[in-house]
């Protein structure tokens, strides 16, 4: 005779964590004016979905891409800190540079105690084929709350230089790039992130400290002239967070039979 003696094992997993996406927005839906426009559509992919705010008259979608086409700032009305502080984590998207003067489009992370692009501890801004002295901005720092980003520069001669290298060709600042912050968390809050586009580490191990682990927000701003009439400013694509995202907690029941 058979019969059920028991609960052989229970087994009881809470809050796994891994790597995985906590913000993704596609920027795919119909050309508009309207950069919150079917947002929970785009960003689905993620596991935080939410509006953009502040001066959103200078950005549009168009060709299932953001336009950034004037100066202001905006910010994605979302805290991703839990998913960022302590942890490794990427930032990444595509970006389009079309501004043919030095004006420069601006992608960056702040914090209650750094809560402004000039003060920023992660972040980059792109220059229009008119500057000659720079292509990339890149934000980092340890400096006190508050404190201004420590920059590093690369020039149209070094990027020129690492694509030579690598793809036997000039760099072309108008092309669409993937641009990534790889992130690696470090004792005490001081962090290193690689610089990386197109798969080309262009600024590696750069040191950064926040002042603050209560707040992570996505901003962008620009220098970029006032082109709602279509004309040259830049364009992004597919703005991805990678970072720690919680799993749901599980239960398995085992039951096993035996002989009596």
């Amino acid at each position: 005779m058979k019969k059920w003696i028991g609960l052989v094992s229970l087994c009881l997993v809470c809050s796994e964590a891994w790597a995985g996406t906590a913000f993704m927005d596609s920027f795919d839906t119909a050309d508009t004016i309207d950069i919150n426009s079917n947002y929970a559509t785009r960003q689905a992919g993620g596991v935080v979905s939410a509006q953009y705010t502040g001066n959103q008259d200078w950005y549009a979608i168009g060709g299932n891409k953001l336009v950034h086409r004037g100066g202001g700032e905006i910010v994605l009305n979302a805290n991703l800190a839990d998913y960022l502080v302590g942890h490794d984590f990427e930032i990444s998207l595509k970006q389009t540079m079309l501004n043919t003067n030095s004006n420069w489009t601006a992608v960056y992370l702040t914090s209650a105690t750094e809560p402004t692009r000039s003060n920023s501890r992660l972040g980059f801004h792109t220059w229009g084929t008119g500057q000659l002295a720079a292509v990339y901005t890149v934000y980092g720092g340890t400096g006190a709350a508050g404190a201004a980003y420590t920059a590093t520069a690369r020039t149209p001669a070094q990027m020129n230089a690492l694509w030579q290298e690598n793809f036997g060709t000039d760099f072309d600042r108008t092309a669409e790039h993937l641009i990534q912050f790889i992130s690696t968390a470090g004792a005490g809050g001081t962090n290193t992130f690689d610089f990386v586009v197109d798969g080309v580490v262009v600024i590696d191990d750069k040191v950064y400290t926040f002042n603050d682990d209560t707040v992570r927000q996505i901003e962008m701003v620009g220098t970029i002239p006032n082109h709602s009439d279509g004309g040259n400013g830049a364009l992004y694509d597919d703005l991805t967070v990678e970072g720690f995202v919680p799993a749901l907690s599980t239960i398995r029941l085992i039951g096993i039979s035996d002989s009596l």
